[in-house]
């Protein structure tokens, strides 16, 4: 690991299918980010990410439209294939445009709940001397949780980005930040931002 500091932001599984009112996991989800707003802080917090040239990698879950990918022992994923959700020929899984990638940001696929799982993620912050890891994304619970989990075994410095992850509820947001305070600090857009700037 390079002991400059260089931030890298994940932001990951804000697709269509998550977050947009119709897309097919999304009940849940849309509801707590309308309240609290998280696309619009994702969606600043790119912006200052692009503006001071941190390395910006998307990343999002999908399948193929026979869904040979999924394990026939995986709950999560056997639903999704039995609605028809997370095609990623399908608009679903389109990033939502209020956080899209813009040109030469990179793109992951990955077909399990870990950002890391059998992507080339690693191997691209590596390559950026990213040191400083930000996540953002849904859902806290599942995703966030295994990401940044897998992030510090791996001996990046996490950054969870609080007011950047969506939680089914409110309570499943206020049950999983502790726990990942203990491998990642807990900061929000605006004191990153703040943050950044005095540096």
């Amino acid at each position: 690991m390079s002991n400059s500091r260089h931030p890298g932001l994940v932001v990951i599984d804000l697709i269509n299918e998550m977050v947009d009112p119709n897309g097919k996991m999304s009940a849940a989800f849309c509801q707590f980010e309308q309240q609290h707003q998280t696309l619009n802080k994702v969606a600043n917090l790119l912006h200052f990410a692009r503006e001071h040239q941190w390395t910006i990698i998307h990343v999002r879950v999908g399948f193929s439209d026979d869904y040979h990918e999924v394990s026939g022992h995986s709950p999560l994923f056997a639903n999704a294939a039995t609605h028809g959700a997370l095609k990623l020929s399908s608009w679903g899984c389109e990033f939502h445009p209020k956080v899209a990638p813009v040109l030469g940001e990179s793109i992951i696929c990955k077909h399990r709940v870990s950002a890391f799982y059998q992507t080339n993620l690693e191997l691209l912050l590596r390559v950026a001397g990213v040191s400083d890891l930000y996540l953002a994304g849904v859902s806290t619970q599942m995703t966030i949780q295994t990401t940044s989990r897998e992030a510090h075994d791996r001996d990046f410095k996490v950054h969870v980005v609080s007011d950047g992850c969506i939680s089914a509820n409110d309570q499943e947001q206020q049950q999983n930040l502790p726990s990942l305070g203990r491998i990642a600090k807990l900061i929000q857009v605006d004191a990153i931002i703040s943050q950044q700037r005095d540096h």
